[in-house]
């Protein structure tokens, strides 16, 4: 249902375009990289509507009073509206919740760019402690890998356990038995890095590279800033806010920090360097495949439009 929900919203117009292309950058739409973000909160919160109203059905209080969860008083209280029962809460509570959300909204940003920097630079440092340069990649089959597909792999050569690549370990070793040249590009996808599983496959036979070594420049771009600042209107619109809407529930309020964390640097930013920087690699580097087994990601997504770019 929530998936069904979510692809309605981004078919739905503002104006005389879609929301889906409201997002465009580059002739592509950041929808797609922003859908994974979003989608979660906005499962639960349907789900939360849904089973809140059942109960609500099912025990049929008179009033309902709010003692904790004030992230969901919104919604709580128009429900109670539409089944027109009593609502009430501590005014003083909501307020020390109010100015907590508040004080973290402010802190967020800051939190969010240092983690992801300092993440950077750690994959950076250790790519440079093992002597490691960016191999060339032209004409050879490039897998793009998260460290998610490093794990404990069973060798059916050895009969052994050993570390390895998840699922696409026998691909590779049928191409080399087939002496075609491998490169790997090691995409982390968690938040604050794990430059151990990095440090693994430098030390294989196997070239492999951090996609971070590719993004060579993370100040300021008048183009990006640019979007940032339309992506901004447009969530601030009221008309998009409440597109938002589940059953006579508007819910805007319990995605609205998901679309603001959005334009922090690990999200939107980030991905509008990696695109670019992906796309610049390519005109001078051309691989003959490129492997993307997770193509949802958003370091895929950037691989992907890359790829198309330069043909």
């Amino acid at each position: 249902l929530p998936g069904h929900l979510l692809k309605e919203i981004e078919k739905k117009k503002i104006g005389e375009e879609e929301v889906y292309k409201l997002f465009h950058f580059s002739d592509v739409s950041l929808w797609w990289f922003m859908y994974p973000v979003v989608f979660s909160t906005f499962a639960r919160t349907i789900f939360y509507i849904i089973k809140f109203k059942e109960m609500i059905d099912d025990k049929r209080p008179d009033t309902i009073e709010i003692v904790g969860e004030f992230d969901k008083i919104q919604l709580i209280k128009q429900i109670c509206i539409q089944r027109k029962i009593g609502f009430r809460y501590s005014k003083f509570q909501y307020f020390k919740y109010l100015l907590q959300q508040k004080i973290k909204s402010l802190l967020q940003p800051y939190r969010y760019s240092s983690i992801t920097k300092r993440k950077i630079k750690n994959r950076l440092t250790v790519f440079k402690d093992h002597g490691k340069e960016i191999p060339s990649i032209d004409d050879k089959i490039l897998f793009l890998l998260a460290t998610s597909y490093r794990r404990d792999v069973y060798d059916l050569e050895t009969k052994k356990i050993r570390r390895g690549e998840y699922l696409v370990e026998p691909i590779i070793n049928m191409i080399k038995k087939m002496n075609v040249n491998i490169v790997g590009a090691d995409v982390d996808y968690t938040f604050k890095g794990e430059p151990e599983i990095l440090k693994e496959r430098l030390i294989e036979s196997t070239n492999w590279f951090p996609i971070e070594a590719t993004v060579k420049n993370f100040s300021k771009v008048t183009s990006f800033d640019n979007f940032l600042n339309r992506y901004s209107k447009i969530i601030n619109d009221h008309e998009f806010q409440s597109l938002f809407t589940y059953d006579g529930i508007k819910f805007w309020d319990q995605i609205e920090s998901d679309f603001k964390m959005l334009a922090y640097f690990p999200y939107i930013p980030y991905y509008l360097h990696v695109i670019s920087s992906f796309e610049q690699f390519f005109i001078n580097h051309k691989p003959s495949v490129v492997f993307i087994p997770y193509e949802t990601g958003p370091y895929a997504l950037a691989m992907i439009i890359a790829c198309q770019k330069n043909g």
